[in-house]
């Protein structure tokens, strides 16, 4: 039976991968690391990278997000509390 996303070995590599990214190995170093993965048809090792890789950059993303969203909501408060005169938005 396929155990697609949730097989072993691709779990171990998703785990390696996001240990890389965790102490700073670059993405393009990962991506030179699946390439030669690739090479070497071992298409399970380079699903586990390739989630890490997604995964790490969703998470980026997400965070950078909710990091912008809290600084304009900040900011918007501000604005309002130095002006008696503002109507909220």
């Amino acid at each position: 039976m396929n155990e697609g996303l949730s097989n072993k070995t691709i779990n171990e590599y998703f785990m390696l991968t996001l240990y890389e990214i965790e102490q700073g190995t670059l993405y393009e170093d990962i991506e030179k690391m699946l390439k030669e993965y690739e090479e070497r048809e071992m298409y399970l090792e380079c699903a586990g990278i390739n989630k890490a890789m997604e995964y790490s950059k969703f998470n980026s993303l997400v965070s950078i997000t909710k990091q912008l969203n809290e600084y304009e909501q900040l900011n918007r408060i501000k604005i309002i509390n130095e002006d008696e005169n503002n109507t909220r938005d």
